[in-house]
């Protein structure tokens, strides 16, 4: 065998174990990635990740959303990404034709704010829908006259693709089994499940809350003289206008049809006292709207609801707290409706009507 034969076969041999020693690594950021898709820092992971799979200086991934795109920078000397927000529609914009192509294409760093140099797009996907891409400098991965670094490069983009999708997958099952899909509020299981852990953390900590039930006075009429669509309609703009009456950490749920519940801590009761009044007056708005739509001599559109101030005296069982509140509730709508009542003592107070 001459020197240029042997010479030919060492460098197939070199770039084979090249090219096996990259797939390897892919082959374990595949493995890291789908194990860490099922937790809510997932995109954060990414670059880094890829970044030592790629064996390159820094990694970008970029997350496009519907309010705002996000981009995490992973440099090598860092341990963590830097975080970094543009407007929606930024990530598309700067990709370019790149946006909807499925595999990698070459582009400028400077297009996405980063390094003026050449930089790779890997288009990252989810059920066929585009959800980011990666952008890394071109020098990551060796490309030779057989193609090997794109090939590499498209097999990472896959890799990070299929993660993304599980990681998409498991996050839609958990928005599902967590949120009402029609107004956005927890649903009843989420929500007991929430309460009875928060109820652990009242009794340990002596802290003050309260639980809120309300109704949604004669919303069959909607139904029956707007149709259905305009009841649901209904549902979503009272939802809404209760909800932006409430801090971020209340809990807030769509407990069965027109009725919602909320579970509310570190409030004093005046503090409770002037919430539930709010609430009567945001969703009363929308009340209001809507019984304009109706025919003259329709029954009063508005809002009902029972209150249970929640102490260290209280009892503390969420069922048995559940029974007081639809107590109070039960009151309010006896009193004639468009009123709350405070359960206390086992019995209701009358409250003034909003």
């Amino acid at each position: 065998m001459n020197a240029i034969r042997l010479r030919d076969l060492a460098n197939r041999l070199e770039s084979a174990e090249r090219r096996s020693r990259h797939l390897k690594r892919l082959l374990q950021l595949g493995q890291v990635l789908t194990t860490e898709a099922t937790k809510a820092d997932w995109a954060k992971r990414v670059p880094g990740e890829v970044l030592a799979a790629a064996s390159c200086s820094w990694a970008a991934f970029f997350v496009a959303g519907r309010e705002v795109d996000r981009y995490f920078l992973h440099q090598r000397q860092c341990k963590q990404p830097h975080l970094t927000v543009r407007p929606a529609g930024f990530t598309r914009a700067a990709a370019g034709d790149a946006w909807n192509s499925d595999k990698p294409c070459k582009i400028s760093g400077s297009a996405f704010g980063l390094n003026d140099e050449g930089c790779w797009y890997l288009p990252i996907r989810a059920h066929n829908r585009v959800l980011g891409g990666l952008v890394l400098p071109q020098a990551c991965l060796p490309q030779d006259r057989c193609g090997d670094g794109f090939e590499l490069l498209t097999l990472l983009c896959h890799q990070v693709s299929l993660a993304a999708e599980l990681s998409k997958l498991h996050s839609d099952l958990v928005t599902a089994a967590t949120f009402d899909r029609m107004t956005g509020a927890l649903n009843r299981n989420a929500w007991l499940e929430q309460v009875r852990q928060r109820l652990e953390a009242v009794q340990s900590e002596n802290i003050h809350g309260g639980l809120i039930l309300l109704d949604l006075d004669n919303f069959k009429e909607i139904n029956d003289c707007l149709g259905h669509a305009m009841g649901d309609q209904y549902l979503i703009e009272a939802s809404q206008g209760a909800h932006s009456a409430l801090r971020a950490e209340d809990l807030f749920c769509r407990f069965g049809g027109d009725e919602f519940t909320i579970w509310l801590e570190g409030m004093t009761p005046s503090v409770l006292n002037a919430v539930v009044e709010r609430l009567m007056l945001k969703v009363g708005a929308v009340a209001s709207k809507y019984q304009k739509k109706l025919r003259n001599g329709a029954p009063n559109l508005g809002l009902s609801v029972g209150v249970v101030h929640v102490g260290k005296d209280s009892c503390l069982q969420l069922d048995a707290l559940l029974e007081s509140v639809d107590a109070a509730l039960y009151g309010a709508k006896a009193a004639g409706r468009g009123t709350w009542r405070l359960a206390r003592d086992g019995g209701t107070t009358p409250q003034s009507s909003c």
